[in-house]
């Protein structure tokens, strides 16, 4: 979702002619400013309903916009964007092989939106978005919505736009999960089941997304795994 902005510069005109420039100095100078950002500035994880343990939703703020016409491109005009995502998505695909050559590609079928609680999240996170671009703090600066725009506002027409223009921010996970029931792939030692000499050390063995970003768990997987790998050849 993407909001115009008025009375400061955005990212949108800090990539551009003198003022990046003036960036690029910056950054070799003091090591700070834009091209110091990450993909996100701020990050806020909420609940779509009371009653949840824990967040659902996971909101990512950025102080530029991108053109709906180019993509990966970012608009002239100063922006800011705030990207919704389902923090604990229950829609579940799959990845089966296609036959017994390693190399040929797999069948992938994520089923994103499969689950019907999934676009009742992401609605609720298009309105939470809203409401933090409405909080005295940004409403100083925010002159209009302008994607997908306040005329776009029932629940229906929200879950519309969520389906036309969304995309997976690739923390797909679980096609090894690691269980003790018949289905898991992996044991608790990561170990594949039936297998001699075989572990599987990556995202793919949690049972379920976590509900933060998937970068710190899988490299606290892999130290794990190592460790557990070091442990069996010294006990062998």
């Amino acid at each position: 979702m993407s909001w115009r902005v008025k009375d400061t510069p955005t990212i949108n005109q800090l990539s551009r002619g003198p003022r990046l420039a003036g960036e690029v100095a910056r950054w070799l100078t003091t090591g700070r400013g834009a091209l110091t950002f990450g993909v996100s500035s701020a990050q806020l994880f909420c609940r779509s309903r009371e009653g949840l343990a824990s967040p659902d939703i996971q909101l990512l703020f950025t102080p530029a916009s991108y053109d709906q016409q180019r993509f990966g491109a970012l608009e002239r005009a100063p922006g800011m964007t705030i990207a919704c995502s389902i923090a604990r998505p229950a829609s579940r695909g799959t990845i089966m092989a296609t036959s017994a050559d390693p190399l040929a590609a797999p069948a992938i079928h994520p089923n994103y939106l499969s689950a019907p609680d999934d676009l009742r999240v992401l609605v609720a996170a298009i309105r939470h978005a809203r409401r933090v671009f409405a909080a005295p703090a940004l409403a100083r600066y925010a002159v209009s919505e302008t994607f997908p725009g306040v005329a776009v506002d029932s629940d229906a027409e929200l879950g519309d736009f969520a389906r036309r223009t969304g995309w997976t921010v690739y923390h797909p996970v679980g096609t090894c999960r690691m269980g003790d029931d018949p289905m898991a792939v992996v044991d608790s030692r990561l170990r594949v089941r039936g297998l001699d000499g075989l572990r599987v050390v990556d995202a793919s063995i949690m049972p379920a997304v976590t509900t933060a970003n998937t970068n710190a768990p899988t490299i606290m997987i892999g130290e794990k795994g190592a460790a557990m790998i070091r442990e069996d050849a010294r006990a062998a």
